[in-house]
């Protein structure tokens, strides 16, 4: 095949249309298989990988939904093209639900058929060039992360230990000395100082090498150092003898060596090498030739050559971030600027061209979350950091997919943002890195589609009210037969039904444009999950569910709205008993959890609705909070319950998720903040 060609299956029982649909586009350059049935598209989809399908809906021996499903199964990349000679919206929506790119009428025309091809075929490249391009980030910030650590190592850190003890303990094998010193200053004016020695050495001994090092340096540096403003990082190392004998005694030989580093034309005084010993005249001539060689080119070389390698990868790196749509925004660990990406510049309204400084980046997101959220991920990760495999706390702290408002040059811009730390490995953190994306047209479509949906739902209140009204006057009437009123009765339970959606649709529309009245104070959530537990407990006990309440009567209150709260309780409790067979079991559970895990001040309950159900798949649970979405097995609704759940608890500062297993039940669990 061509660069162009696609492999194309089509599955119709309708001979003539597999011929023309062949013919056209095997016309366009591609491969195409066919299928007259559902077995025979199973059979070629288990054998052969397609990029688009094109289904029929009514097939003979299957439904072509199930097929459909089968080939989104086998592949989440092809593309499938649903066609059908009965329209019905249910079927179209099914359809949509199951994964399908488009659903085409028949009778179609020929360039019809191909322009949905064609666009199918640019959607399923768009998303496979997009998902290379995140894993190739996602290789490049590991090596980004692998890179600042030894940027830190050598020149950028606050630990220079493992580069550093390696090259003295690599010294020490040819030199005799019993401690060693590496003071280091920064490029950006920081000063690093390290003392390497025995077990046994006394404060009066590291303090003579802190002198003696910031002596020899002001010796020869315009700038003075003061003994006060440096701290000390110690290393006690087994390779330095450790002897009782030297615990009262002063050290005697002193060799310190200037560490000079090239920039560009012109040379750099970067610090200070120190060997000390015991002994008297412990370092002679050649001690010195060989430890200034050692200083002055393997050190200095080490740092110009990681240095070229460090502006090599960004060089890289800039190039590839700078060709996606996304913004992308690095800090290193001190919060500093280390690259913005031009999509990043164009969404915060930034100097294209000129140099971008961290007050230039928060200029017009100050107080915002993502803000907040960059400093808090900063500060929390920085603190997690410590000294990398001993740090008490290896919790690494990060925000991903909330939403943003701005504003540049007095316009409003949504994003959608993630903050991560950037690791070099498993417990350091080399910097953040943040993930933003342009949504205003996405939440200008979202508002418009939510305002046609709430002046629709408004107007079906008068005629929903004129008919409730009318069978009401109809159950009054004491001559209606027994069969009627069945019939009167089906009328109410689907005009109930009906209602509830349209309070539905409204109550979203109005939690999503931030209409909806909210009442905060405090709340018990023991009391209130009482009085929901007595509301909903007939329904467990129609299908012998147990619901077990295991919260605790000493907990705090909640700072929430207790209508909205009760309204999540109740659907979450809905869902679980829904869901649950016969004989299971439901269980509400609360827990104070403190901030370690969220990137807040404050402290926070959790409340989840555990149930031994049906179980949500891995794919049905990264989407179910999304509106008009439910599970695949969840066949009731239309997909706005969860939805509104996960607006309410927004609203509340708080987070809501969902754990699950296949067959193993469900848990839902959301947070809210306790009352200081």
């Amino acid at each position: 095949m061509s660069a162009g060609s696609a492999n194309i299956l089509v599955v119709d029982d309708a001979k003539p249309i597999r011929e023309i649909l062949t013919l056209v586009l095997e016309d366009e350059g591609h491969k195409v298989v066919t299928a007259s049935d559902g077995f025979e598209a199973i059979d070629e989809i288990e054998t052969e990988q397609f990029d688009l399908a094109i289904v029929d809906v009514n097939l003979p021996d299957s439904d072509g939904i199930d097929v459909l499903r089968k080939i989104k199964q086998k592949s989440t990349d092809t593309e499938v093209v649903v066609v059908s000679g009965f329209a019905s919206l249910d079927s179209a929506v099914e359809a949509v639900r199951a994964g399908a790119y488009d659903y085409i009428i028949k009778p179609f025309n020929v360039k019809s058929i191909t322009e949905v091809v064609r666009k199918g075929l640019e959607k399923r490249k768009q998303i496979i060039e997009t998902r290379q391009q995140l894993t190739e980030l996602e290789e490049k910030n590991r090596e980004l992360g692998l890179l600042y650590e030894l940027r830190y190592a050598i020149g950028y850190s606050l630990d220079y230990n493992e580069v550093m003890e390696l090259i003295m303990q690599s010294l020490h094998t040819v030199l005799d000395y019993h401690a060693s010193a590496f003071l280091f200053i920064t490029e950006d004016d920081q000063i690093e100082f390290n003392i390497w020695t025995h077990d046994n050495c006394s404060e009066e001994t590291i303090e003579q090498i802190k002198l003696n090092i910031i002596n020899a340096f002001n010796s020869i540096s315009k700038r003075q150092i003061s003994q006060d403003t440096i701290t000390t990082n110690l290393n006690k190392v087994d390779y330095l003898i450790s002897s009782e004998n030297y615990q009262t005694q002063n050290l005697k030989s002193f060799l310190n060596i200037p560490l000079v580093i090239k920039e560009g034309t012109e040379e750099r005084l970067a610090g200070m090498v120190n060997i000390s010993s015991y002994h008297a005249n412990a370092f002679d001539y050649s001690t010195s030739k060989l430890f200034h060689s050692v200083a002055n080119n393997i050190i200095s070389d080490t740092f110009e050559k990681q240095r070229r390698m460090l502006n090599e990868e960004k060089t890289i790196l800039e190039t590839m971030v700078n060709s996606m749509n996304d913004g992308v925004i690095m800090f290193d660990r001190k919060k500093h600027i280390f690259l913005v990406n031009l999509s990043a510049k164009k969404m915060l309204g930034l100097d294209l061209n000129g140099t971008i400084r961290e007050s230039d980046i928060f200029r017009n997101i100050e107080d915002s979350r993502l803000a907040n959220t960059i400093k808090c991920v900063c500060e929390r990760n920085g603190k997690n950091n410590g000294n990398g495999k001993n740090s008490p706390n290896k919790t690494q702290l990060f925000e991903k997919g909330f939403e943003e408002e701005i504003f540049v040059e007095n316009t409003k811009i949504f994003l959608n943002a993630s903050v991560s730390p950037l690791k070099a490995d498993e417990d350091k953190v080399c910097g953040i890195v943040a993930i933003l994306r342009d949504i205003t047209r996405q939440k200008e479509i979202d508002e418009a589609k939510s305002s046609f949906v709430s002046t629709v739902s408004h107007e079906l209140r008068t005629p929903l009210t004129s008919i409730k009204n009318a069978i009401a006057i109809l159950e009054m009437d004491e001559t209606i037969n027994s069969k009627n009123q069945r019939f009167i009765a089906i009328a109410n339970r689907n005009m109930e039904r009906l209602e509830k959606l349209v309070n539905e649709i409204l109550d979203f529309s109005k939690l999503e444009n931030g209409k909806m009245d909210m009442n905060f104070k405090p709340v018990d959530i023991k009391s209130l999950s009482y009085e929901v537990i007595s509301n909903i407990q007939q329904l467990a006990t129609n299908k012998k569910i147990e619901i077990h309440n295991n919260i605790s009567d000493n907990l705090p209150k909640v700072y929430a709205d207790k209508d909205k709260i009760e309204q999540v309780l109740t659907n979450l409790l809905d869902n679980a008993i829904k869901f649950t067979p016969e004989n299971g079991s439901v269980t509400l559970e609360a827990i104070k959890v403190s901030d370690n895990n969220i990137n807040s001040g404050n402290n926070f309950l959790e409340i989840s609705v555990s149930d031994t159900g049906i179980g949500i798949s891995r794919e049905d649970q990264e989407r179910i909070f999304d509106r008009f979405e439910r599970a695949t097995l969840y066949n009731n609704g239309v997909g706005l319950g969860l939805a509104i759940v996960k607006k309410i608890i927004d609203s509340h500062n708080g987070k809501i998720w969902v754990e699950s297993e296949l067959g193993k039940g469900s848990k839902f669990a959301f947070i809210l903040p306790i009352i200081n």
